[in-house]
């Protein structure tokens, strides 16, 4: 793998599997399987013999079962979504979607044919597609959201209030040339609306969008320079 950019690297020790309990007295817990690192990180950069490589973790927890089609709606009603969102989470799903189930060393495949005999299997894509609808959830494609992940990592964001304007210098530790590396990043600001603004890197200015006041009544921009 060496000389070939960027690599994202998961295997079995980077996964999440929580597999419920029940106690004698009816309640139920979540415990790990051991194989988590001790870590709630989804994405590290650690160094490998020849350079650094980038980690991700999964999330599976559908037990002895595989985590194919079939158990897409479990693991997504295993997520306590309330909390995941008061802690602005990220979670990437181990899944094979192409499987729609296997069973006694048969592998039945998913078709459209067999998902309109039992829809009920689209309701975890339902569901995540009506919570980003409201703006409680954005769905990426994974490769998309490591991106990101090696972005938020690398980079440091330096604050100048003066003069009634405020700078915002990036620096990034991977010397980066294409600014649409930070596409997505957003900052909070002060009230947009009484001082100007700009953001720069390596003296180069930074397109943006500026956004409302979020829920915790806080005004960002988000970086845009595709």
């Amino acid at each position: 793998m060496r000389g070939g950019g960027d690599f994202y690297v998961w295997s079995d020790d980077w996964v999440i599997e929580r597999f419920p309990r029940i106690s004698l007295t009816g309640n139920i817990t979540s415990t790990q399987d051991g194989r988590q690192l001790g870590t709630s990180t989804i994405f590290q950069k650690l160094f490998c013999g020849d350079r650094d490589y980038y980690f991700f973790t999964r999330y599976r927890s559908t037990s002895h079962i595989a985590p194919t089609f079939q158990t897409f709606n479990y693991q997504i009603q295993s997520i306590d979504w309330e909390s995941f969102y008061n802690q602005s989470g990220v979670v990437i799903f181990y899944q094979h979607f192409g499987s729609f189930y296997v069973a006694n060393a048969k592998n039945i495949p998913t078709t459209l044919e067999l998902l309109k005999k039992i829809p009920f299997y689209l309701q975890g894509f339902r569901f995540l597609k009506e919570e980003q609808e409201k703006g409680n959830l954005l769905v990426l494609k994974t490769s998309k959201l490591l991106r990101y992940c090696k972005m938020y990592m690398t980079t440091k964001v330096e604050s100048l209030l003066a003069n009634n304007k405020l700078t915002l210098t990036l620096h990034n530790y991977e010397n980066i040339e294409d600014l649409s590396f930070f596409d997505g990043l957003t900052l909070y600001v002060e009230n947009y609306k009484d001082i100007a603004l700009e953001c720069l890197y390596k003296d180069k200015p930074l397109k943006f969008v500026y956004n409302g006041l979020d829920a915790r009544g806080k005004y960002s921009i988000t970086l845009k320079n595709k």
